[in-house]
């Protein structure tokens, strides 16, 4: 049993590493900004050569006054540039990767509500298919819509399943959501079977509701989070000037001779050119957490930390410790149970 479970740790360091390694090999290509221009593209948008340019001119321009205001050194001050260069092709990509997934969120949800208020109407999955089609502007999700539209008026089944559930499954595969499966198979059997489906319909127009709910409130809390962080970020960089530029000045404000320049030592030089790649770093991963794909409901830990974590919380044990587990459970139970 602890072999097993030694190898399962293993295999999930391996996969973590290649996964690693696989995203930085990404970052490196999209310093090409036709690659960059590419990547854009897949999320929808365009990316022209002018706005590149700009966006790389204005961060480096920004990092460069700070690296000046804390007066680095031109090695260190280099060294700092070309890592805000090599970050800055994430930084782009998951600006619209992060407008992607939000807008990805709304289709899905309006598509889930208007095909139910549709298919209370007519009972029937095409007439509400074409109805909750001209909700939508042109787009993704109007493509994806015409295309299961024409597959279902074709009548021509290419596998073993029905028509229909073809027609659905062309829907499912571009938005990968449990809410949607659910949505389907409602509606396939509502039509294939027939009965009374009001109640049902109502019940999942109320789930819908409380996901669409949830889903906002994590964004929100996601964006209020990054805010805060570049808030943070602001806020410690203009403490630190300030602190040095104060005991720069102290000796002049008490008539004295200043014996050296204190943002020029070495311990301040070091302790400036960390705080810069730390804002880096920083930014970087809260960006990161706004690109996450709000269509799937998975909490992101693993099982068996959970269970461990209610095991910690019911047995009372170290205080902090306790604490921690309390709360790991409660978001869980939170993500499972949304309140309405």
């Amino acid at each position: 049993m602890a072999g097993l479970k030694k190898t399962r740790i293993k295999e999930k360091k391996e996969r973590k590493q290649i996964k690693k390694e696989n995203r930085v090999a990404k970052n490196l290509l999209l310093l090409n900004p036709g690659n960059l221009a590419k990547e854009v593209y897949t999320y929808g948008y365009h990316f022209s050569w002018k706005t590149h340019l700009f966006v790389i001119g204005a961060c480096i321009a920004g990092m460069g006054v700070i690296g000046l205001l804390f007066q680095l050194k031109w090695k260190l001050l280099v060294i700092v540039l070309i890592a805000m260069f090599l970050a800055l092709p994430a930084f782009i990509l998951d600006t619209y990767k992060k407008m992607y997934e939000q807008k990805r969120f709304a289709d899905a949800a309006t598509y889930m509500e208007q095909m139910l208020y549709a298919f209370q109407k007519t009972g029937k999955v095409l007439s509400a298919l074409k109805e909750a089609r001209e909700t939508f502007e042109p787009g993704h999700m109007r493509d994806i819509m015409d295309e299961s539209i024409g597959h279902l008026e074709a009548g021509h089944s290419y596998s073993e399943k029905s028509v229909l559930r073809e027609s659905l499954d062309i829907v499912e595969k571009e938005y990968e959501c449990r809410k949607i499966k659910t949505l389907h198979e409602l509606l396939i059997s509502a039509e294939e079977y027939g009965g009374e489906a009001d109640d049902s319909i109502s019940l999942l127009l109320n789930d819908v509701e409380l996901w669409k709910r949830r889903g906002y409130l994590l964004q929100g809390e996601k964006k209020k989070a990054h805010t805060n962080n570049v808030v943070s970020i602001v806020v410690a960089t203009a403490l630190c000037a300030g602190t040095l530029y104060m005991l720069n000045a102290l000796p002049g404000i008490l008539n004295m001779e200043a014996p050296y320049n204190v943002l020029t030592t070495g311990l301040v030089q070091v302790t400036s050119f960390g705080l810069l790649l730390w804002m880096i770093y920083v930014y970087a991963r809260s960006e990161k957490t706004l690109t996450r794909n709000w269509l799937k409901e998975e909490s992101g830990r693993d099982e068996e930390y959970v269970l461990r974590c209610y095991e910690k919380a019911m047995l009372q044990q170290h205080r902090f410790g306790r604490n921690i587990a309390r709360r790991v459970v409660s978001e869980e139970l939170y993500a499972a149970f949304p309140s309405g």
